[in-house]
């Protein structure tokens, strides 16, 4: 009863307290909230609709426009590439123009390899003509036009390889390939050019034509090759374009003139033997006529540099079409042009006013609920309260509790709502940074390894599926690091960060894997060469100068390629051989990209045990048993006195015999061993040189150079190395001449060129090595104390044809500068007695002598 009584007297005192105010207080201002909020919702929904639909209608043209232009770039690109095959062939000597069975089966093959060509062909300056055909069957067939055929091309069925069986067909009327637009353009140009569209002589439809001079192996003019660019597969790809319910496109010239279309309409029309070309502004779709007619009224339109939209309105209806530019190096200048009807997108304007009645409804009526609920249930914010708690601690999605009521359930509801974000914050950046890298913000290796791994279980269900991966690395970035600090060498990864990503498309991932270490995913590719390109273009960004912090800083990169065709399928063994591929790049010479293959990984096995090898061999002290230096002599031209020789190391490996540096200075360079074998080949050129002199007073020889790479003078105290070499040998500074590479001047400190400075007044001197093969910049010339350059190898073997100019070009600078000029790779009297016409001082070569020990350099003197 006393109970009772006491709850009695509880319910008489919370009643009245809450039972009109709370529902005053809770139901009509959230109901007011929530009509305030639907009639804002409904506003926008009506006003946004129009702008999402221009919004995805762009997306849409701009999507297929892309889509079309990716594809019209690989389907140009490859003719030439064809026509260059056949022409590097011919030039190299690998096919006799004269030999007609081996012509005919290497026309053949570029037919097979490219299933995508249909005529590939070569006319010779005496009227000769063969080519290769694929039939709309698939059949391929070789041609012959020339004297034996009276002039008729007569096409051949082949067998497996290419040689001919029997006669399919013949081409009626005389053909003369010199007098078609194909040859009398490239001959007339004199380069790989496109030709304007023609009556095709077999076909009789239009077509375009990729040509470009031949060349035979002693530079005269054998004929013109080209490839056929057909408009039959350009039909058919637009056709299969899906653009959205009833969107059309179609290709032009700037005239007018049709090329391709989406849909049946005829790009020509043939009466008898005349082939007339057909005009889009005049054309019988109305959509594709008024269209051309708008882009010809704007003159501006017909050159565009990026994709430009535009509107039409044709019979009362709205159209979106966008405008974009297809070119290339040789001549192409077409445009694409993608039309969209209004229509096609309404649909999304009723779908969304529907969806915002619908909600308005359920809003108010949940309002409604939940506002009754509420005036009856004052507990419920307290259960609202514990069920967020709960799942907070468990680790649940937080639920943010209205921070309405009375005041104590305000303030607690405030309270624990900052709490929930702050934790949730918390867990947001500890997860952001378990998966991203904190210098970049790009996603580290697990994040990587996570998609990587998606991409593998795709293409198990869906083997067409092709993705890539791109490890690379910047060159010289340790370098950057140690002349301008880890602050600049910080900034610099984050510019290219940005440059990278710049490259990317929608559908690719790049990561940081750690150092200058970038990894990148390129998702849904048509085949590697796509990568390959793509790593082209990375390699073509990076190139470009970075300004940090008021330092003007080059770099380049090295890139690794892998795909799934050419590795096993674990992210692991991906990683892997995108990394072999990478070293195999940096091996080659840097700022190249390499294509992982099976020979890679046994090459790296291989570097792995001459590395293993090259360590035990170069254990201080150097093993003199090993290592011998050999010396090729330097003569002056004027008179062919020898009055010098270059030092250079040579490897006697106990198992593979005398290796050449070439095979083992790069690992050295890697393993951070180049500087030891500089300073002992420095030493035994300097003890040898010192024998001569003393054993020989009467000698031309002057003169010994050594090699230095740039990594020495990343050592403290390199020129004290130096000087105390020449004082334990007893050589004279005179005696000395230092070679040094390109990038040992472009990526010196001032404290390196003030020690070149000492060693060239102390009486040493200093040449620049491979001139023209590196940074070829003129600063350095004139920064550095330099005597002598030396001319490539590489600009001498070419000579006597297309480098004659340069050759000269650079003897002059060096007149001009005071300096003197070495020739390098000298090999016949004919190279000499250009190199004596053009005033060069110096040369080196097998026309000379090879490189030999120094026992028989004596007998040159």
């Amino acid at each position: 009863m006393k109970s009772q009584t006491s709850q009695s007297k509880f319910q008489g005192k919370a009643q009245p307290k809450f039972k009109v105010s709370l529902s005053a207080f809770l139901v009509i201002p959230f109901l007011l909230q929530i009509f305030a909020i639907v009639g804002v919702i409904g506003w926008l929904s009506f006003r946004n609709g129009q702008t999402a639909v221009n919004e995805v209608a762009s997306e849409l043209r701009n999507g297929i426009s892309e889509h079309i232009k990716d594809q019209m770039e690989s389907y140009i690109a490859l003719p030439p590439l064809i026509n260059q095959i056949t022409a590097n062939a011919i030039a190299t000597g690998q096919i006799d123009l004269n030999n007609e069975e081996i012509l005919s089966r290497h026309l053949w093959k570029q037919i097979v390899t490219f299933p995508t060509t249909t005529f590939h062909y070569i006319g010779k300056t005496n009227g000769e003509f063969y080519t290769a055909r694929r039939f709309p069957s698939g059949q391929v067939a070789t041609g012959v036009a020339n004297s034996s055929t009276n002039q008729q091309i007569d096409y051949f069925s082949t067998d497996q390889n290419g040689d001919r069986l029997q006669l399919l067909e013949t081409v009626p009327n005389r053909f003369d390939p010199r007098s078609r637009p194909w040859y009398k353009t490239a001959i007339a140009t004199g380069k790989p050019t496109w030709t304007k569209i023609y009556r095709h002589f077999v076909t009789k439809g239009l077509t375009i034509s990729a040509a470009q001079p031949v060349y035979g192996q002693s530079g005269n003019l054998v004929g013109v090759v080209s490839t056929d660019f057909v408009f039959l597969r350009i039909n058919e790809f637009l056709r299969s374009l899906k653009i959205g319910k009833s969107g059309q496109t179609f290709i032009m010239e700037k005239s007018g003139a049709l090329i391709s279309t989406s849909t049946d309409d005829p790009i020509f029309t043939i009466q008898g033997s005349t082939t007339d070309r057909l005009f889009a502004q005049a054309s019988k779709n109305e959509i594709m006529r008024q269209s051309a007619q708008k882009l010809l009224q704007q003159k501006d339109d017909l050159n565009p540099k990026n994709p430009k939209e535009f509107e039409l309105n044709i019979a009362g209806a709205k159209y979106f079409a966008q405008v974009s530019p297809l070119t290339d190096s040789m001549g192409i200048d077409w445009l694409i042009v993608v039309v969209v009807p209004e229509s096609d997108f309404m649909d999304k304007i009723q779908q969304n006013t529907q969806s915002t009645v619908a909600l308005c409804a359920i809003a108010l009526a949940t309002s409604a609920i939940i506002g009754t609920l509420v005036a009856r249930k004052i507990a419920k914010p307290i259960l609202n309260l514990s069920t967020a708690v709960s799942n907070l601690a468990n680790h649940e999605d937080a639920v943010i509790i209205p921070e309405e009521g009375i005041e104590e359930l305000q303030v607690l509801a405030r309270s624990f709502n900052t709490m929930a974000n702050r934790l949730e914050s918390t867990f947001i950046d500890l997860h952001h940074s378990a998966y991203h890298d904190p210098l970049t913000n790009l996603p580290n290796r697990s994040a990587f390894i996570y998609s990587l791994e998606n991409r593998i279980a795709r293409r198990q269900v869906e083997p067409d599926y092709l993705f890539a991966l791109l490890f690379l690395d910047l060159d010289r970035f340790k370098l950057v690091n140690d002349s301008l600090g880890h602050l600049i060498g910080d900034l610099l990864l984050i510019a290219v960060t940005k440059r990278l990503q710049s490259c990317l498309r929608k559908t690719d991932m790049i990561s940081r894997f750690g150092g200058d270490e970038f990894i990148i995913l390129l998702n849904e590719i048509p085949n590697i060469e796509f990568a390959n390109h793509f790593a082209e273009r990375i390699q073509k960004s990076l190139n470009q100068p970075f300004e940090i912090e008021g330092h003007q800083i080059y770099t380049s990169t090295s890139i690794g390629i892998v795909s799934p065709l050419n590795s096993t399928g674990s992210p692991q063994d991906l990683l892997r051989d995108a990394d072999i591929a990478l070293y195999q790049a940096k091996q080659d010479g840097k700022a190249c990209s390499k294509i992982f293959d099976a020979a890679m990984h046994d090459r790296a096995n291989a570097l792995l045990e001459l590395e293993t090898d090259l360590r035990r061999a170069i254990a201080l002290p150097i093993n003199i048993e090993e290592f011998v230096v050999y010396y090729q002599p330097i003569v002056k031209i004027s008179n062919l006195e020898v009055v010098g020789c270059e030092a250079l190391i040579r490897w006697n490996h106990p198992t593979r015999g005398l290796l050449n540096p070439g095979l083992f200075l790069s690992v050295a360079e890697d393993m951070g061993a180049i500087a030891t074998i500089d300073l002992w080949v420095l030493r035994q050129a300097c003890v040898q040189m010192q024998t001569w002199l003393k054993s020989h007073r009467h000698i031309s020889l002057k003169q010994v150079s050594v090699n230095l790479s740039s990594l020495l003078f990343l050592q403290p105290n390199w020129m004290q190395y130096i000087y105390q070499i020449l004082e334990e040998t007893g050589l004279e500074p005179k005696h000395l001449k230092l070679e040094l590479v390109e990038s040992t001047l472009m990526d010196s400190t001032d404290a390196t060129r003030v020690g070149l400075e000492k060693l060239r007044s102390a009486g040493i001197s200093l040449d620049i090595d491979d001139f023209g093969t590196g940074y070829s910049s003129l600063s350095y010339l004139c920064r550095f104390p330099l005597d002598t350059i030396k001319i490539d190898r590489s600009f001498i073997i070419s000579l006597e044809k297309e480098n004659l100019e340069i050759v000269k070009a650079v003897i002059l600078l060096a007149q001009n500068l005071n300096m003197q000029t070495v020739a390098e790779g000298v090999e016949t009297v004919g190279q000499l007695e250009i190199l004596r016409k053009l005033g060069c001082d110096r040369a080196q070569g097998y026309f000379f002598s090879p490189p030999v020990p120094a026992e028989e350099i004596i007998r040159l003197f």
